[in-house]
């Protein structure tokens, strides 16, 4: 089981998956992909003033597959609850970007993050496939 770390401070601070150091020990560099939306381009976060904390992804390029999660922010020790469902049945960052998000809340935070991954490897569709194609026959 996963098992999400969580600081009650301000601002709250989560985390689940693998730490960077165990990603760059099991995962090839090029096969990593990082997606970080901030609070401040979420309209919530707008309207509550709020101008720090931001949304830390890590997963397979191409796939999604979920390697890590970070928020840092307003009801950060909530949000990362998505991330530990999606990581223990093991849905990538596509499955996320297919649900919908109430509008607005912190949670579109989340996903903003699917949409960028979606956007970025649909928009550099033939620089990925080739990036995860060498990393998996390596």
């Amino acid at each position: 089981p996963l098992y999400p770390t969580a600081i009650f401070a301000e601002p709250e601070v989560a985390q689940v998956g693998l730490s960077d150091e165990e990603i760059a020990a099991h995962c090839n560099a090029k096969a990593v992909m990082t997606v970080q939306v901030n609070f401040k381009d979420i309209d919530r976060a707008w309207t509550d003033e709020v101008e720090r904390g931001f949304v830390l992804v890590r997963a397979v390029r191409l796939t999604g597959y979920l390697l890590s999660a970070t928020i840092v922010g307003p009801r950060a020790t909530e949000l990362i609850s998505v991330f530990s469902l999606a990581m223990s049945r093991q849905l990538s960052l596509w499955s996320l970007f297919r649900l919908v998000y109430p509008y607005p809340t912190y949670a579109g935070a989340i996903g903003k993050v699917a949409d960028t991954f979606a956007l970025q490897t649909l928009g550099n569709l033939r620089r990925e496939v080739g990036a995860y194609v060498r990393w998996r026959w390596a």
